[in-house]
């Protein structure tokens, strides 16, 4: 049987390590900040590794589930990290939502130890990756993914095939540059609609039955009229990093974005104002005390 190493244990993936673990594969997960998922995976039977290099020591596989790129590259190329346990015929599974230029580079240092890599960024939020439904999109040769989906099918529900490396997170990056969108348009629209004398929860009503209405949309809302941000559990920080990222991306192809920096500033502004450990859905906090006179 495959071992399986597992490197961000958190918020998102923690629900993939364990189903990796249910499935019956041999589990290493690299100690993380938040030590309840990572005791509950020991308990059910997972190892802990102290360091990356340790972890890639005893793994045929290792999947990275990590905040940014720079934190990738740290546990990649790092002091202890992967690289200087590689092994001629690993695999290492991104799923990280990740700047692909970055992808590119680490890929050619792996290639040079053997090591070969699939980007496999996911889609949907904590409640599916508990549930084991994430949505998965690869970017990587046929011949590595037909490999590892076994694995991948363990905690995913639709896996979508996306082209050469890097290609997934730059899909990724342009899947986020909608949904966060959507889900700052429906914000600043709570916030307005609030500040002008309309009950949100009618504008949602609204929304919802006609042709501006969108699944971010209904998952901003619950916080909005009933203050329940589960459905959306994503922080605004990491928003702005994949804002960030998709500007990089969209410079590098030649294109000029319009709408995406004025977005990529909202969240930046949010950060600033210490609100970046926030989840998404509290834009409409912030939006509601911004005012003028």
């Amino acid at each position: 049987m495959t071992t399986v190493g597992f490197i961000g244990a958190g918020l998102m993936g923690y629900g993939p390590a364990r189903h990796i673990l249910e499935a019956g594969y041999p589990l290493f997960v690299l100690g993380h900040h938040n030590r309840e998922p990572i005791e509950d995976l020991v308990r059910r039977g997972a190892r802990e590794s102290a360091t990356p290099a340790e972890l890639a020591g005893v793994a045929d596989v290792v999947i990275t589930c990590l905040p940014s790129s720079a934190v990738l590259e740290a546990v990649v190329l790092g002091e202890r990290g992967l690289v200087g346990a590689a092994r001629t015929g690993q695999v290492l599974i991104d799923m990280t939502t990740a700047d692909p230029r970055s992808t590119r580079r680490l890929a050619d240092a792996l290639a040079e130890e053997g090591v070969r890599m699939i980007d496999a960024p996911m889609t949907r939020t904590p409640r599916e990756a508990r549930e084991g439904r994430l949505n998965l999109l690869l970017g990587g040769t046929d011949a590595d993914i037909d490999e590892v989906e076994p694995i991948l099918a363990t905690f995913s529900e639709n896996r979508f095939r996306t082209g050469a490396l890097g290609t997934a997170h730059t899909i990724k990056l342009i899947n986020n540059l909608l949904s966060l969108g959507h889900a700052a348009l429906a914000a600043e629209a709570a916030a307005t609609a609030e500040a002008a004398g309309v009950d949100p929860g009618i504008l949602r009503d609204v929304v919802t039955v006609g042709g501006a209405d969108s699944r971010m949309f209904r998952m901003v809302m619950p916080y909005v009229t009933d203050g329940d941000e589960t459905s959306l559990e994503f922080a605004i920080a990491n928003a702005m990093k994949d804002y960030g990222y998709y500007l990089d991306v969209a410079r590098e192809a030649g294109t000029v974005p319009q709408t995406a920096p004025a977005i990529h500033r909202l969240y930046a502004l949010a950060t600033a104002l210490g609100r970046g450990g926030e989840h998404v859905p509290h834009l409409y906090d912030m939006l509601k005390g911004l005012r003028v006179g």
